[in-house]
């Protein structure tokens, strides 16, 4: 009888859009994290030895490593479904990355982190904040 219950009310919440889990599990969340924090930090280390002309290819293969990770990532939420703000979080946070004085923050980092909150709280107040400026 619980068991019913239970699952009429999963499919009750599937049906209005309300997923019983988050969009992005933490299985998912760490790897990506890692890679993202390792752009961030590489992307620092070229930024601080960009005045050195003998460490200038490596710079380069920085950013194109940054640029191959920043896709990835959007796919990713592509795949998941994830629309709106909410998927371009990650795109604005990493396209301001390459502001000059700028890129030295972890934008990269802090836009991820920021994206899969957005994703996996849908009812929280920055959520809703976000949802203002979105197009349906």
């Amino acid at each position: 009888m619980e068991e019913e219950q239970v699952k009429n009310q999963e499919e009750e919440n599937e049906t209005q859009g309300q997923p019983n889990q988050p969009k992005i599990s933490f299985g998912e969340m760490l790897p990506i994290t890692i890679a993202v924090f390792l752009v961030d930090i590489f992307d620092i280390l070229g930024d601080l030895a960009a005045g050195l002309v003998f460490l200038l290819p490596l710079t380069l293969l920085f950013d194109f490593f940054s640029l191959i990770i920043m896709a990835i990532v959007q796919f990713f939420l592509f795949i998941k479904g994830v629309k709106g703000l909410k998927g371009a979080t990650f795109l604005i946070s990493a396209a301001a990355d390459f502001i000059p004085l700028i890129n030295i923050l972890p934008l990269k980092t802090a836009g991820w982190l920021l994206t899969v909150y957005l994703v996996n709280h849908p009812d929280s107040k920055l959520s809703k904040i976000n949802q203002v400026g979105s197009i349906k």
